[in-house]
């Protein structure tokens, strides 16, 4: 993967975004009350509260301000945040590009400012599988951190954290573990060992090691960042929940399934009691991986459910989720291990039906220039 010269990124120009004024009933008007009252919230884990707030403080803004205020950059970061950590990757695509466009027009002088915002747009790129698009924002961001800021920097850190994915998805998985033990490095030197960003680098270092079998490495780093996730955000937050299932499949992966599935029972009993993240992705996720679980065990009339439970959950979604066919995949093993060929054969069939509809949508978008859909690692692997 080289580095690309610099240049004014294309981003699509988002109409406003309008609010349903029912749902803010008697919401203060303070930009700054509100912000902070979505800050909080997000930190609490309650995504439903911060995204009214900080659709608030949109509204707000494009009402006194216009709907090209440079003021409106800082919430729609913020929503796009807490759309990316709820799965909505469509709509945190779109409220970073919107902010991109405003920045690039209304404040070009800022380019760490704008990498900030380039590295968000970036990471939910990664989270879509879509590499080359992410590729072009997380060159871009890295270059710009590394020509401006020290070397150890929080932010050169940040943005080497983001990138790393991609030499991973590229084969490359020796220099995305250097620049993951680099980022790691510096968030321990600048931000210190205990702190949930440094916390964060080394889960994502640990699931670089999950997947070159360096289980031992792994397993103490997904153990202290658990301690330090309970301690900053709770025992009961959904990144606490994250924490949770990558340990689970750390200890799935070595086939310690005693160890594992209180982990993800505690995860997904986090998932269920949120209205938003019940119905998330990950929640979908996380019912597979038990699936799985039990499917290795044999344990056939525990695993069904969470398998019937994690299509739905897909299928209400997005009917034609790359991720919903590595479930419909998974749930067929489970019919045949179980011998019932004729389900396993009618899955067969959906599966069928739904690899033709992502063939043709993979044909549209490379005529228009844009790469194809690639099915998707069921894992998430989120920035703060």
């Amino acid at each position: 993967m080289k580095k690309k010269l610099i240049a004014a990124i294309a981003v699509t120009a988002v109409a406003a975004i309008s609010v349903t004024t029912a749902a803010l009933t008697g919401a203060l008007d303070n930009p700054a009350e509100l912000q902070k009252k979505g800050t909080l919230a997000a930190t609490k884990g309650n995504y439903e509260d911060a995204e009214k707030y900080f659709l608030q403080t949109v509204k707000h803004y494009e009402k006194h301000e216009g709907t090209n205020s440079p003021l409106l950059c800082k919430p729609l970061s913020e929503l796009a945040r807490i759309y990316l950590k709820e799965g909505r990757s469509k709509d945190a695509t779109l409220a970073w590009q919107r902010a991109i466009r405003i920045q690039q027009e209304q404040l070009k002088p800022g380019l760490i400012s704008l990498t900030e915002l380039l590295n968000g747009l970036g990471n939910t790129y990664v989270f879509d599988g879509k590499t080359a698009e992410a590729e072009d924002v997380l060159t871009q961001s890295l270059a710009i951190r590394e020509e401006n800021l020290p070397a150890d920097s929080l932010q050169v850190a940040e943005a080497k954290n983001s990138i790393a994915p991609l030499y991973y998805s590229a084969g490359n998985l020796e220099q995305a573990e250097k620049l993951l033990q680099q980022s790691v490095r510096a968030y321990e030197k600048t931000a210190g060992k205990d702190r949930a960003v440094t916390a964060e680098a080394k889960s994502n270092l640990a699931a670089l090691y999950i997947a070159r079998g360096k289980f031992s490495q792994a397993e103490p780093m997904l153990k202290q960042t658990l301690s330090i996730y309970e301690k900053t955000y709770g025992p009961d937050h959904p990144e606490t929940a994250m924490i949770c299932n990558n340990l689970a499949e750390l200890y799935r992966a070595r086939k310690k399934y005693a160890e594992a599935e209180p982990l993800y029972q505690r995860a997904l009993t986090i998932y269920e009691k949120s209205p938003v993240m019940s119905k998330s992705p990950f929640a979908a996720t996380l019912q597979n991986n038990m699936g799985l679980l039990y499917l290795v065990q044999r344990r056939h009339s525990e695993a069904e459910p969470y398998f019937k439970k994690s299509i739905a959950l897909m299928t209400e979604r997005d009917p034609n989720s790359p991720s919903l066919s590595t479930v419909l995949t998974n749930y067929e093993q489970f019919l045949v291990s179980s011998h019932r060929m004729a389900e396993a054969k009618e899955v067969w069939l959906r599966r069928q039906k739904l690899a033709a509809v992502l063939e043709e949508l993979s044909n549209e978008l490379c005529q228009l220039g844009e790469p194809g859909l690639g099915f998707t690692s069921l894992n998430r692997n989120g920035n703060d």
